[in-house]
């Protein structure tokens, strides 16, 4: 009988990769040779603004990198998204390792609760290009239309992802369910969060936006209000009409107020 042949670790890291194989992380895509072709897993942490293609920030807890998406694929991806991107071609420019999709890339998403992706929202949001607040636009909030308090996935990776309940059995105690990250959570367990929208209205034009609890807390503390989310929807929706109309600076992302400023008054 022929006795097995073992490969030492060091001579398998060192050898080459068939055309479009995984690797086992993002650190490892970017120890990767120029122009092979490789398929990895990550959650995208910035989406640029698309052109002829569409570069994507590629997280995990080992780093990252970036990916130029081309051709159908562009729009595609959202900021949050896990994502699994095959066959994608390693480039080095000016010195950086980046990856591009080709015409034999195909995109994944799927759902993990694997550590490895477990990137908070500090870091999600740390790609986010800076914008003074100079250069933010102004507006006025004039109106609110409605109030969803609600609670949120407590996983940092799942971004406040609502939960919904579920019932499997009629004598079955309730549970809160995470579409995410397909986690089963108590109610004392999960974040309370909010989402409002309301009228913002910028020179001539009017538009409903987003906001969600970091911005509202912003709102009701530049007042002295207390920022402690209300169950009772009419509470907050009165909160709201204390405050309203406000003057403030901001940026959206589709439709979401993303980032918020507003003057402080002395009480």
């Amino acid at each position: 009988m022929c006795k097995p042949i073992i490969i030492p670790e060091a001579v398998m890291k060192e050898a080459p990769r068939l055309p479009g194989q995984a690797v086992d992380d993002i650190l490892d895509a970017l120890s990767s040779p120029e122009k092979s072709m490789i398929s990895v897993k990550g959650r995208i942490s910035k989406v640029y603004l698309p052109t002829n293609k569409n570069d994507v920030m590629l997280k995990d807890i080992s780093g990252k990198i970036k990916v130029a998406v081309w051709d159908k694929m562009v729009g595609t991806l959202d900021k949050g998204h896990l994502v699994e991107l095959s066959k994608c071609r390693v480039k080095l420019f000016q010195a950086e390792k980046k990856l591009t999709t080709t015409s034999a890339t195909t995109a994944v998403l799927f759902t993990s609760e694997d550590p490895q992706f477990d990137v908070s929202e500090v870091e999600l949001n740390e790609d986010e290009p800076h914008q003074s607040m100079v250069d933010m636009p102004s507006g006025t909030i004039e109106a609110i239309f409605d109030v969803d308090p609600y609670l949120s996935c407590p996983k940092a990776s799942c971004n406040n992802t609502k939960l919904t309940t579920v019932q499997e059995d009629a004598d079955e105690v309730l549970k809160m369910l995470c579409k995410s990250c397909k986690g089963i959570f108590r109610g004392g367990a999960s974040n309370s969060y909010m989402r409002a929208t309301v009228l913002l209205v910028t020179g001539s034009e009017q538009k409903k936006v987003t906001l969600f609890s970091p911005q509202i807390k912003k709102l009701f503390e530049s007042r002295g209000l207390d920022s402690k989310i209300e169950w009772d929807k009419m509470k907050m929706i009165t909160k709201f009409m204390d405050v309203i109309p406000i003057e403030i600076k901001y940026s959206l992302r589709n439709n979401t107020v993303s980032k918020l400023v507003c003057k402080r008054i002395c009480q």
